[in-house]
């Protein structure tokens, strides 16, 4: 996953996921709890997805941001969607991509024409947010 340096003619949202990748990824504050949260989050994260399945495997990525889980496991030989409402970041994901499979559908994941079998749907952050999660993931099992 490539390391980008922010622009000053970025839309909002790509300096805001920026922020968070140089938290996150990159160790902006690294006494910050946060940061180690979310290394432990990844770390635990990638472990569940290779016991769910092993590389060529099918993986979409709902409510995906930035992408550094659909990177990371592209990075690690699976076939990856990144999906996000949040159509902007696409371009994002985009300039931090280097290598591996990644497939990019953005939008509401079920209004999506292109519907393939997924081995493993990646949900992360969101089922918090969602008005009736026994629907939502009900539909993500239909992937």
């Amino acid at each position: 996953m490539h390391r980008v340096s922010k622009e000053e003619h970025w839309p909002e949202s790509w300096k805001l996921s920026h922020h968070y990748d140089e938290l996150e990824l990159h160790g902006a504050a690294p006494t910050s709890g946060y940061a180690y949260t979310y290394a432990e989050r990844w770390r635990h994260t990638m472990r569940l997805v290779a016991r769910a399945a092993t590389p060529p495997a099918h993986v979409i990525d709902i409510a995906a941001a930035q992408g550094n889980f659909t990177l990371s496991l592209a990075h690690q030989g699976y076939e990856v969607t990144w999906n996000d409402i949040r159509e902007d970041l696409e371009g994002y994901v985009r300039l931090k991509h280097s290598t591996g499979s990644v497939h990019f559908e953005p939008g509401n994941v079920f209004d999506l024409a292109h519907r393939e079998h997924f081995d493993v749907a990646l949900i992360t952050e969101l089922i918090e947010h969602t008005a009736h999660p026994d629907q939502f993931l009900q539909q993500t099992a239909d992937l």
